[in-house]
């Protein structure tokens, strides 16, 4: 019997997965929910999706090259009151550096896409990642004394 998933089913297949499988089996997975029988129209719109969200992941990849691209190069520079030496009163946090990027530059960045471990709490030259997924870029921030 020839079925197409429609979840995820761990070692066996994936949402989309179109396979041939035992009729006891096919027989359960429809039952349950879990499969459709893979008759041309679903072969069909399983093909087109899997087109289309080919298609959305290339398009999202290329975005994000570009704006690493676009970001490559720049130093961000954010005052901020330090107290003795370089030791800064309040942290930078990613909606921090995300605001400047925003005025200097026009782009706008979700602040959950710069990886910090925790706020950057000194001045100078630091490198921030960018990461949307698997994809990963730097920039350059430099905090200066206000």
């Amino acid at each position: 019997m020839r079925i197409v998933f429609t979840k995820d089913i761990p070692k066996i297949a994936k949402k989309n997965d179109i396979k041939d499988v035992a009729d006891g089996y096919g027989r359960f997975l429809l039952a349950n929910g879990s499969a459709v029988l893979a008759t041309g129209q679903v072969v069909e719109k399983v093909e087109v999706d899997k087109k289309r969200v080919k298609e959305l992941k290339e398009k999202t990849v290329s975005e994000f090259k570009d704006l690493v691209y676009k970001l490559k190069g720049q130093v961000f520079v954010i005052e901020s009151k330090v107290s003795m030496g370089k030791h800064l009163f309040s942290g930078v946090r990613a909606e921090d550096i995300v605001a400047v990027i925003e005025k200097q530059t026009g782009i706008i960045l979700n602040p959950k896409m710069l990886k910090l471990a925790k706020p950057i709490k000194e001045t100078g030259q630091h490198t921030v990642s960018i990461d949307q997924g698997t994809m990963h870029g730097e920039i350059q921030v430099e905090i200066v004394a206000q």
